[in-house]
């Protein structure tokens, strides 16, 4: 079953994604009006290993992978962004935790467990409000057909569901080239 970009806009909606202030990726505002502009997107995307890394720091009793000893550094990550990215998680891979199985999916040299991992990323992006889902993209580069965010996490998600080698290496492929902000140098993006 295909997700369409408005489901998840809707999901995404739910979190509050209107704390997420323009210079980390939300849509910006319109020049001198404070509202915000239809299509303009500036992704601020972060690479699985940070993301790992605030899985590792946000106790397992708040969705975190870790201990706890000291704070993330992304706003709310705990009360708000993991919730959004375990949702995404469920629906997209049937995963329940995007900390536990998705952050942290192992064994570390296992194709299609790479793939979850840098899957998982985009999801935090996503969910963070790092990444609009429906920024255009080209990953025709990577061999990804998606044009839009939203695409892609259909695309990388049935390729990664399939668990041949190949279709998962393209999927970590095309996701990381979101995740590292490579994806988005489109019509001066």
């Amino acid at each position: 079953m295909k997700r369409t970009t408005e489901k998840i806009l809707m999901t995404l909606a739910i979190f509050a994604m209107a704390t997420v202030v323009a210079d980390q990726g939300a849509p910006v505002a319109a020049e001198g009006k404070g509202e915000k502009k239809p299509g303009a997107c500036r992704p601020a995307p972060h690479p699985h290993g940070f993301w790992h890394s605030e899985c590792f720091e946000t106790p397992r009793e708040k969705g975190g992978a870790g201990g706890g000893t000291s704070t993330p550094s992304e706003k709310d990550f705990a009360e708000k962004i993991i919730p959004a990215a375990d949702d995404l998680m469920k629906e997209n891979l049937s995963l329940d935790s995007a900390c536990v199985d998705g952050a942290n999916a192992g064994p570390r040299g296992e194709t299609c467990q790479r793939s979850v991992r840098d899957y998982t990323a985009l999801m935090f992006n996503i969910a963070s409000g790092r990444v609009d889902p429906g920024c255009p993209i080209t990953l025709a580069v990577q061999g990804c057909a998606s044009t839009t965010v939203a695409e892609a996490v259909d695309e990388l998600a049935d390729l990664i569901k399939s668990k041949k080698a190949s279709n998962c290496t393209l999927a970590a492929e095309c996701a990381k080239a979101i995740n590292e902000g490579h994806a988005f140098r489109i019509g001066g993006l």
